[in-house]
């Protein structure tokens, strides 16, 4: 099957973009150059006035128009919220993820008045429910007449509300929608202070796939009991939780087994469709024992619905001390398991349902009750396709094998030789023939199962590596390595060179690629029947006898992922009828532009071989139950 010209064509662009941006963070932008007067509104607080407007010319913003405001105080702080009417200045937490930060970015240019104090503040608003926030941190404005620019970041905790009741704005996934603008300020008495401004940029980061909860508002959050017995949650008062408010949940076993409860948080969510399958997912939560009996307090575990059906992985006891502790949890989709005791996993492959959050409570015995608090609750979705990287390469989580003539070292530089910071040192010493070393990242995280994430389509890499030592032009030849079921792969690879500057060598590779390191025959398994594959490189030099040092850094490995039924053409998670149609166009479209997509063999050539080849893929996945 031609799985590298399906895939492999977009798979080094999309690993640097997968590179370019932080896991777990999107950012939204939007700017505002023209100030047109009509998408502009401003709400006054305080005794005075500000205005808000545009000149009647386009010659006095930097350049073209501006947006000119002007403050008057008769006394104390005048402040006014100025929000733009377009939709683009609305983020929708419920479909891009908590906020975690606001930047804005404006010029500013003192145009009138006497100098008090710093003049104009600017700070970032917000609107939400029809109520506007200001934040704290803000950025004079000042007395130049020049244009200069002017930068105040902000997070969720920095805002109060600008008609001084009390009250905080909600960034979390289950906040209202919010509206991003900015409020201008200015402290004085009796006196009007003129300041244009230009040029404004709002950069909003979301995090779609990190959640938070301090709240746990009753609205947000519904309790669902199983087996033996009753649980209830609840929101408690304000001095109860850790700080603040926090879930007061009772567990109560009624005769002899064991009861749990299901905790939905009713806003986040994430769509394996859209945002990837699911590599981890990542729980920390703290717990205090209230009441009842026994040294356990309650067992907690992370908790997933998907189609109506709720799922539970780890387990960790709460405790009885009666203090604040703190639990966390690792899991992959592997360890879920059904909370009603069904047999069932969930799909967290790219096929699967969205899924929602919570936790598990359980207790068992016989008839007694537990009492226990929770709050700051975080819950981290790492992707599969999210880059499994390595700036610094701790001597933890990395481990070289040495095959054939000589031997291959690896060990964690100096903090000042990496690119930057630390990087992996790595010698070759090669007595005769070939030396290859494998160096296998230990953590976790550079795990992949097709089993669990879906097939594996292609992997590329992307290191940094830098000629240190040793004979030829060469240096080290280094490409992409793993680990499957106790045998090492590698796929072909490309020279350092001895330049002694740092390069950065890219790499896409497909099952196919992988041989062997010991010499044996086989390659790895990438479909959704292989075993977990465990990411690393490989470095190697042939000759000798010889010694060559390279450094390596920035390690950054992306996964593909191919569709969960071979025959699925048009990779809509299900394999039917329309593929082969589908199959069918492209194979008369590839004869007449003389393409190579319906190439299902992989022999370079397109012909009735590629057709009869596709149609028994597809019988075997319908005979296989993949339809």
């Amino acid at each position: 099957m031609s799985f590298r010209r399906r895939v492999l064509g977009t798979i080094v662009a999309l690993a640097a973009a997968c590179v370019a941006s932080p896991a777990h963070a999107d950012v939204r932008t939007f700017s505002d150059t023209e100030f047109v007067e009509a998408q502009w509104n401003v709400t006054n607080y305080g005794g005075g006035w500000v205005i808000g407007d545009r000149p009647i010319t386009d010659d006095l913003g930097n350049p073209g128009w501006c947006r000119t405001v002007e403050i008057y105080t008769p006394s104390g702080a005048q402040r006014g919220a100025h929000f733009p009417t377009y939709g683009r200045a609305v983020v929708d937490q419920s479909l891009r993820g908590m906020i975690t930060s606001i930047t804005l970015t404006i010029d500013a240019r003192w145009v009138l008045g006497p100098i008090v104090g710093s003049g104009q503040r600017v700070a970032v608003a917000v609107q939400q429910n029809g109520i506007d926030y200001m934040s704290v941190p803000s950025v004079a404005a000042g007395y130049s007449s020049d244009w200069h620019t002017i930068t105040v970041t902000v997070v969720g905790a920095d805002f109060t509300r600008l008609d001084g009741q009390p009250g905080t704005v909600d960034f979390s996934s289950c906040g209202a929608p919010v509206r991003i603008g900015f409020t201008t300020s200015f402290t004085a008495n009796g006196v009007v202070n003129h300041t244009y401004y230009d040029n404004l940029q709002v950069d909003v980061t979301t995090s779609p796939t990190a959640f938070a909860e301090q709240s746990f508002a009753d609205a947000n959050w519904t309790t669902s009991s199983f087996g033996s017995g009753t649980v209830t949650g609840t929101q408690t008062d304000a001095a109860s939780g850790n700080p603040g408010t926090a879930w007061n949940v009772r567990n109560q076993i009624a005769g002899t087994g064991a009861v749990r409860g299901f905790h939905a948080w009713a806003c986040p969510s994430y769509d394996p469709h859209t945002r990837g399958p699911v590599a981890r997912i990542d729980m920390s939560i703290d717990a205090k024992y209230i009441s009842g009996v026994g040294g356990n307090g309650q067992q907690v575990n992370v908790g997933i619905m998907q189609g109506g059906v709720a799922y539970r992985a780890g387990q960790h006891p709460t405790g009885s001390t009666g203090d604040w502790t703190t639990l966390t949890f690792s899991q992959t989709a592997a360890d879920f398991i059904r909370v009603d005791g069904l047999p069932g996993t969930p799909d967290l492959t790219s096929c699967g349902d969205p899924i929602s959050f919570g936790f598990v409570t359980s207790n068992s015995g016989t008839a007694y009750a537990t009492r226990v608090y929770y709050d700051n609750l975080s819950i981290a979705v790492t992707s599969a396709t999210d880059p499994i990287s390595d700036a610094d390469f701790p001597g933890a989580n990395w481990s070289v094998t040495s095959f054939g003539n000589g031997s291959v070292t690896g060990v964690q530089t100096d903090d000042a030789s990496g690119n930057p910071g630390f990087a992996r040192n790595v010698r070759n010493q090669v007595t005769s023939g070939t030396v290859v070393g494998f160096h296998k990242r230990l953590d976790p995280a550079a795990v992949v199962n097709p089993g669990t994430s879906g097939p594996i389509a292609s992997i590329a890499l992307s290191i940094d590596a830098r000629y240190i030592s040793g004979p030829g032009a060469n240096g080290q030849q280094v490409g992409l390595a793993l680990e499957q079921g106790g045998i090492a792969y590698r796929a072909p690879t490309l020279p350092t060179g001895n330049s002694g500057e740092w390069v950065t060598l890219t790499f896409a590779n497909v099952a196919g690629d992988f041989t062997r390191i010991d010499g044996l025959p086989g390659a790895p398994d990438f479909s959704a029947g292989g075993g977990p594959v465990t990411l690393g490189f490989a470095t190697a030099n042939s000759g000798g006898p010889y010694a060559v040092r390279v450094y390596y850094d920035n390690f950054s490995a992306t996964v593909a992922f191919g569709p969960r039924c071979r025959s699925d053409f048009n990779v809509d998670c299900t394999s039917n009828s329309t593929d082969v149609s589908d199959f069918i166009n492209q194979w008369f479209q590839d004869q007449t532009a003389g393409t190579l997509i319906t190439d299902w063999d992989d022999n370079d050539v397109v012909n009735s071989t590629d057709v009869s080849e596709f149609i028994n893929t597809w019988f075997d996945d319908q005979a296989n139950g993949c339809g």
